[in-house]
């Protein structure tokens, strides 16, 4: 049996110091290397400039999610929230940094160790139940493995029952989001740690290869949902997953990418692959962002047929739910 009362459940305060100088710096490095496209539907900025408990929740694609999404809240007026981490994605020095300015960290077990999942559940739900009820917003991306075309089908349930537990008495909003590169600012990393067969540590002088990596994102926010009695967690789970991945944008990587795979795989003239995803992504037209027809895709992928498959995997995943789903 797990002990519940050994959880570590402290939620530790920003340095006010570091703080301002990181938030100094990040909100001036982004404004100068990258493009920010953002999607906040009015009914969501109300909320998020409101002093309701605010649990944001998203699709885990790059670290930089943890900096990138708190930019652009800080760039409406709103509150930035802590960051769920887990403990293996950040150590030894970056670990304080992280810390300092407002990351919550948790133990990640894997499914098969049930009892060391079992208490990195309860960890994160009172994590997330604490600091909700202090008064801090949290941002957490609770994927929970990818099918082998790279989709995401699965949010933990963690999360979803920290939010109903306080709902019991506080009103408690999840705010779906997302975030689309034109580029993965750590890509190159975390190709080498899948070659390695090791997950990706983020290292505080990783912080560069973002800044050299970072293009355009459009960062995506959801209708708010307010969590009351009349939600069960399975289908609080259901419906801010199908919010969050209907947030997805379609940029031109993403078709190169599954195209590049089809070619790959059945040979042809590559362009006609290229021809085939566009008009299966046709009836989600209105998410095509960054191009204006197929030499547009062909020319300003960012990605060529050189390059590997486990890229364009990556790549085409993060739209396969609009591919395979309907």
């Amino acid at each position: 049996m797990i002990n519940e009362e050994s959880i570590d459940v402290k939620v530790h305060k920003r340095i006010p110091l570091i703080y301002d100088i990181v938030e100094n710096i990040v909100m001036t490095l982004y404004k100068k290397t990258s493009t920010i496209y953002t999607d906040i539907p009015d009914s969501t900025l109300k909320i998020i400039n409101s002093e309701a408990p605010k649990l944001y929740v998203g699709l885990h694609k790059s670290l930089w999610e943890t900096m990138g999404i708190p930019v652009v809240l800080k760039s409406n007026n709103a509150k930035v929230p802590y960051v769920v981490i887990g403990k293996n994605l950040v150590k030894g020095v970056s670990k304080f940094f992280m810390q300092s300015i407002g990351g919550i960290y948790v133990e990640r077990a894997s499914k098969e160790k049930s009892r060391q999942s079992y208490a990195s559940a309860l960890e994160i739900k009172k994590k997330i139940i604490l600091a909700l009820d202090i008064g801090y917003d949290v941002l957490i991306f609770p994927t929970d493995g990818r099918t082998k075309n790279g989709q995401t089908n699965f949010f933990y349930s963690t999360p979803f029952d920290a939010a109903l537990s306080l709902s019991r008495k506080n009103p408690v909003y999840i705010i779906p989001v997302n975030v689309d590169y034109e580029k993965l600012p750590d890509m190159p990393r975390m190709l080498k740690s899948i070659e390695k067969e090791k997950s990706y540590t983020f290292r505080i002088w990783h912080f560069s290869d973002w800044l050299k990596n970072l293009g355009t994102e459009y960062v995506s926010f959801g209708e708010p949902i307010l969590v009351d009695c009349g939600f069960n967690r399975k289908e609080l789970n259901r419906i801010v997953l199908e919010r969050a991945k209907g947030l997805v944008k379609i940029l031109p990587v993403n078709i190169y990418a599954e195209a590049a795979i089809r070619f790959k795989k059945n040979n042809g003239i590559f362009e006609k692959h290229v021809e085939k995803v566009l008009k299966e992504l046709d009836p989600h037209k209105e998410k095509f962002r960054g191009f204006r027809d197929l030499e547009d895709i062909i020319n300003n992928s960012g990605i060529t047929l050189n390059d590997s498959e486990r890229k364009y995997v990556i790549y085409s995943g993060y739209i396969s739910h609009y591919l395979y789903n309907s």
